[in-house]
Order: structure tokens, then C-alpha cells, then sequence
């Protein structure tokens, strides 16, 4: 009898043991549903604010043409038209006013190049990158003083003497102050009888660093950069005539015999 009690008590805690752990099993699969859609609800919230990839996509770039047909000039009827007919006679401007620009725009490049301490063959290529991008567009659509800037920068880098942005920059915005001194004590001519005293400015207005007007200039100028290369089909090299100068001086006997390396420069310069 007492054997028939025992067994049914065990049997009945084994039953309870049974239930106790079904109903582990059961809370385990309840919270395991319930972190299951809070990660789903957490992982749709994350890609609801997940850009889509534009992978594949089509790009919003403009087609580069990387070829020197555009600027090139030869003695044929079409470039001979390009030459009479610049792009910016089409915009209002006079066809003299048009060659005071060009002829300002190397002039500022000449002395810039002199300030930043850049070889003439620098201050040559940048000169020319000026003329060939003003040949295919106008100075009314495009800024005269950031694209003197640009090819500054740029011919710095062609000619493997790179200068910096920032320095580019000051030495512009000094040359334009002088310039506009100048104008302002001539009473707008090339008058003679002003002294040099009176050419130089007593003070220079600096641009502050990290200031407004010079993140807008820097701005200008590297878009101005982007552009000339855009526009010219990243050709920019380019071929100067220095060393056949060279050539046709030593053959015309015109060198001068001293070993001074500086004068036979200064006879290619002139």
C-alpha cells in the first residue's frame, strides 16, 4: 500500500515538473516572438531612414570632351573666324575692350607669377591657358578675376612648381589694390607725371583668413580651376618656343659667350 502511494506521489510531481517546464518553454517562445518583432519593427524603422544606394544609378555629370579641337589654332578659315569673333562680341563687348581685357589678364598674370616667385615658363603656360579659355568663352559669363587666379594655380602645377591656393589669392588681391591705386591717382590714364611715391599705397587692406570675402574667393577660384580644365578637355599642356630661341640664336651667333647661365635667360626673356 505504501508502495502504491509513493509511486502515484511521484508520479504526480513528475507530472507538475512536466507543466513547470512546458510553461518555461512557452514564456521562452512568447519572449523570443516579442524581441523577434521588436527587431523587425527596429530594423524597419533603421531602413526607413537609410538613404537608397545610387549604386547603378546614372550620374548627374556633365560629358567631358578630352581633346585639343576646341582651342586649337591653325592658319585655316575656321580658327582665322575664332580669332576675329570671340565669344565675348557675341555678349556686347567692343572688340578693343576685348584686347584690354586679354592684355590686363596676362599682365596681372606676369606680376603674380613675379610675387609668387614662379618661373617664366610658368607665367608663359598660365598666359596661355588664359587666352585659350577666353577663346572659347565670354568675359561677361565668366569672372575675369577668378579665372586670372585659376591659371595661376593651375600653371603652378603644370610646371611642377605648386603654389597654394591662399597665396595665390593675397598676391591677387594685393596686385589689385595697386592696380586700382594707380587708376585712382592717374584719374583713370596712363598719366607721366605722377612719382613713384605716389603709385605706392601707404597701406594694403589684407583679406582675413577664414574671413567671408576669402572662403569666397578660394570658393571662386577652385570652381574657376575646374571649369578651365572642363573647357580645355584637360589639355593643358603646353609647348613654348624657349628652346627654339636657343636654337636660332647659337646658330645666328647671337648668344654671348660668357658661362653665365642667367644672361643667355635674359636674352630668350626679351
Amino acid at each position: 500500500m505504501a508502495a502504491v502511494i509513493q509511486t502515484n506521489v511521484s508520479t504526480s510531481n513528475d507530472s507538475q515538473v512536466d507543466n513547470t517546464s512546458n510553461d518555461k518553454h512557452a514564456d521562452i517562445k512568447i519572449v523570443d516572438m516579442e524581441l523577434q518583432q521588436d527587431g523587425k519593427a527596429a530594423l524597419k524603422d533603421l531602413l526607413s531612414k537609410i538613404k537608397p544606394s545610387s549604386f547603378g544609378q546614372r550620374r548627374n555629370y556633365s560629358r567631358i570632351d578630352i581633346s585639343a579641337e576646341k582651342w586649337l589654332m591653325a592658319y585655316d578659315e575656321a580658327s582665322l573666324a575664332k580669332l576675329e569673333n570671340p565669344p565675348s562680341l557675341a555678349d556686347g563687348i567692343s572688340m578693343e575692350l576685348e584686347r584690354d581685357i586679354r592684355y590686363l589678364g596676362c599682365e596681372l598674370i606676369q606680376s603674380g607669377a613675379i610675387l609668387l616667385k614662379l618661373s617664366q615658363t610658368a607665367a608663359a603656360t598660365a598666359q596661355i591657358l588664359f587666352q585659350r579659355f577666353y577663346y572659347q568663352k565670354s568675359f561677361v559669363r565668366h569672372n575675369f578675376e577668378h579665372m586670372v587666379c585659376a591659371c595661376l594655380l593651375l600653371a603652378s602645377k603644370i610646371e611642377e612648381q605648386p603654389r597654394k591656393p591662399r597665396e595665390v589669392i593675397n598676391v591677387y588681391h594685393r596686385l589689385k589694390q595697386l592696380h586700382q591705386h594707380r587708376r585712382k591717382i592717374s584719374g583713370g590714364g596712363e598719366s607721366c607725371s605722377v612719382s613713384l611715391q605716389q603709385l605706392r599705397p601707404k597701406k594694403f587692406d589684407h583679406l582675413e583668413l577664414g574671413g567671408s570675402k576669402y572662403m569666397d574667393m578660394k570658393n571662386n577660384v577652385i570652381k574657376s580651376e575646374r571649369r578651365l580644365l572642363n573647357v580645355l578637355g584637360f589639355v593643358v599642356h603646353v609647348h613654348h618656343p624657349h628652346k627654339l630661341i636657343y636654337i636660332y640664336l647659337h646658330i645666328l651667333g647671337l648668344l654671348r659667350k660668357e658661362s653665365d647661365p642667367n644672361a643667355t635667360k635674359e636674352q630668350i626673356n626679351r
